[in-house]
């Protein structure tokens, strides 16, 4: 074990003084590090710019023109070009341009520019552009591109954030879509609504007008047994005037017959076009054709479905359920915070 440790030194030794002998500038073709500063550019390695840098535990280097390659993380003081990989950790202080792998995380402290992935975060404290791909995405500056993870968040976003949870600073750019879609000036509405097989409503919309996340429940009454609804949904206003607008709405609504929880499916599946007049610009109503599609594996009395439907313009009797298709309408009173 010692010799081997000897022949490592040793090689990165010979590295060091030929690199030294043949380049006498900032850029180096070539580095290697086992674990700073046992490199080839030894203790002034973040003095250089590689084109091609191995490290084989981590390195700290001056930047990057090409291929970098770390078992446990790579650093860089200046900027970077091209591509890295870490097992861990990419951490660039300056102008980062190409594509970034990393185990863990990839950390960048100026703008950037390419395709960012990593296991667990992506923390960009500046302005960038592109794709950022993990967990979670955290933007500093402008983000101009595609984030995709658990949480995305950015001050300023114009492009597209998918995801669970979605934060944005700015109303008038980007569109967010996931479960919470968090904007800063954006869309935050509550409806109360009646329909002709749920009887009360109340929904809540977050995001912008121009795409929203939507939570829903309703509450209704079949065979003189209580009937509840819950489900989410995804939507987006066509503005017509400050005061007007058309809502164009999809949801899947669980149906709960009877405050029981059932293994059998009973689901509610709507497509709503409201049309939405503000009194003021907290108070408004809507009104508009709902298009159902119910799909129930439940029996009552012998019968499957547990909504009262009013008519059906498709009937498909099933095996163990029942499918059936109407256009309803919905009334409604909505309140913007």
């Amino acid at each position: 074990m010692k010799q081997f440790f000897l022949i490592i030194i040793l090689i990165f030794f010979v590295f060091q003084i030929s690199a030294q002998e043949s380049e006498t500038d900032s850029s180096r073709f070539f580095q290697m590090s086992f674990a700073y500063p046992l490199s080839t550019n030894g203790i002034d390695s973040m003095s250089y710019t590689n084109n091609i840098s191995l490290n084989f535990l981590y390195g700290l280097n001056g930047g990057l023109k090409g291929f970098e390659v770390g078992t446990l993380f790579n650093y860089n003081r200046g900027s970077v070009s091209g591509f890295q990989l870490s097992g861990i950790a990419n951490i660039n202080t300056g102008i980062t341009n190409g594509v970034m792998l990393s185990g863990v995380a990839n950390v960048l402290n100026d703008s950037s520019n390419g395709f960012i992935f990593s296991l667990l975060f992506n923390y960009l404290a500046q302005d960038s552009r592109g794709v950022e791909i993990s967990v979670a995405n955290i933007s500093q500056g402008q983000s101009i591109g595609i984030q995709f993870g658990f949480l995305n968040c950015a001050k300023k976003h114009d492009g597209l954030q998918l995801g669970i949870i979605n934060y944005s600073g700015d109303a008038d750019s980007g569109s967010s879509i996931g479960l919470f879609n968090i904007v800063k000036g954006g869309l935050y509405e509550l409806e109360f609504t009646s329909g002709d097989v749920l009887y009360f409503g109340a929904n809540y919309k977050m995001g912008r007008d121009s795409f929203y996340s939507t939570f829903k429940f309703g509450a209704s009454l079949y065979n003189r047994k209580p009937v509840l609804s819950t489900g989410i949904g995804l939507g987006g206003n066509v503005l017509f005037s400050e005061k007007s607008f058309l809502s164009i709405d999809i949801s899947a609504n669980q149906i709960i017959y009877n405050l029981a929880l059932s293994n059998n499916m009973n689901l509610l599946s709507k497509l709503d076009l409201n049309y939405n007049f503000r009194f003021t610009e907290q108070l408004g109503i809507l009104i508009g054709p709902s298009f159902n599609v119910y799909v129930c594996k439940e029996q009552v009395n012998g019968e499957y479905g547990t909504l009262l439907v009013p008519y059906s313009l498709y009937t498909c009797d099933l095996d163990d359920g029942v499918v059936k298709s109407w256009i309803g309408l919905n009334l409604g009173l909505t309140v913007r915070f």
